[in-house]
């Protein structure tokens, strides 16, 4: 028996075939990321609760733009509620990234008033090898006062040697990654190596006196918060500075790494209870670690300051083989 050939035919039928699974796809990824930096987004809120969730706390530019790109990504796969979720959090973590980019104090009128003082903090790196790289950066920046921090025995004999004008030097060399070191050219009073917080590390205290001021220097390396630990030590040296700085007579400035960024809720702690206010703002994120990792990079790195002075210019150099840039703050004080 002859079979009929039957002929099938695009048009009607094919309407009720399911759409390209592909748009989803892409829509569903982009919804799933978007919910992981949502969550780690909100978690650093929580960052006085728990070690874990203030470590969190650190990447609000990270998560502004990654959750603005995936607004802009599922907008334009038509999953409009998701992107509607993803863009108010980006906005959410911008509104607190944008303090770093206002209220910055406008420059002098008059250049000559109150004394003018360069200072460098820079993380070397102890395990770092290109002394000669860090030093000729260092004389390039031609600071008034250098805050080295992870500066073991090698390193502050190749500083000293490569800074000659800095003929004032406070320093505690450490095999481990807290050795630190004040080399000024102006004259240090009273200088002295403390302890502050229960952590065990050192950090160094000496005076300036510039046109009849007195100025504070401190600097400090805190911990990494990495376990319960290490950041409850953390927070304790936070919380003991603040003390310290809040003793101390005339103008301060604090410079270190404080394994912290100005999202954590501990970094406002100490710039409260200490009196302090934070140099960075208004001049940018200026971002300090990890330095050859640009993506994930936070500003850990601080220049902290009391009354009588002001920034007048701040800005990263290169990192010549440290794991940090170094920050170079140009400063007034008194006069006004």
């Amino acid at each position: 028996m002859a079979v009929e050939p039957v002929a099938i035919e695009d048009g009607p039928q094919s309407a009720g075939r399911p759409p390209a699974r592909g748009p989803l796809r892409l829509a569903g990824l982009a919804a799933a990321a978007g919910f992981l930096l949502a969550l780690a987004s909100l978690a650093g809120f929580g960052a006085r609760w728990w070690w874990g969730f203030e470590l969190a706390s650190h990447f609000r530019v990270q998560y502004a733009l990654g959750l603005g790109i995936l607004a802009l990504g599922t907008l334009v796969l038509r999953d409009r509620r998701t992107a509607l979720v993803l863009a108010g959090l980006a906005a959410l973590n911008a509104a607190l990234v944008a303090p770093r980019y206002a209220g910055r104090g406008a420059a002098p009128e008059d250049p000559g008033a109150g004394s003018r003082l360069r200072v460098m903090l820079w993380n070397v790196h102890r395990a770092n090898t290109r002394h000669g790289a860090v030093t000729e950066a260092i004389r390039e920046e031609d600071p008034d006062l250098l805050m080295a921090l992870e500066v073991d025995g090698p390193w502050l004999a190749d500083l000293r040697a490569a800074l000659p004008d800095h003929r004032y030097v406070l320093a505690e060399p450490r095999s481990d990654n807290f050795g630190i070191a004040i080399l000024s050219r102006l004259p240090l009073d009273s200088p002295a190596v403390v302890w502050i917080g229960g952590a065990v590390v050192p950090s160094v205290v000496a005076r300036l006196r510039l046109g009849g001021r007195s100025l504070t220097v401190v600097g400090i390396h805190t911990l990494s918060p990495g376990g319960s630990h290490k950041a409850g030590l953390r927070n304790g040296q936070l919380a003991e500075l603040a003390r310290y700085v809040g003793d101390q007579p005339g103008s301060v400035l604090v410079l270190g790494d404080l394994n912290c960024t100005p999202w954590s809720p501990y970094f406002d702690t100490l710039l409260r209870e200490g009196g302090l206010e934070d140099g960075g703002k208004g001049w940018g994120v200026q971002a300090t670690w990890p330095a050859l990792w640009s993506p994930l990079r936070i500003p850990i790195d601080h220049c902290l300051h009391s009354g009588g002075v002001r920034v007048v210019d701040r800005y990263l150099g290169r990192a010549c083989g440290s794991d940090h840039l170094p920050l170079v703050v140009d400063l007034i004080v008194g006069g006004r």
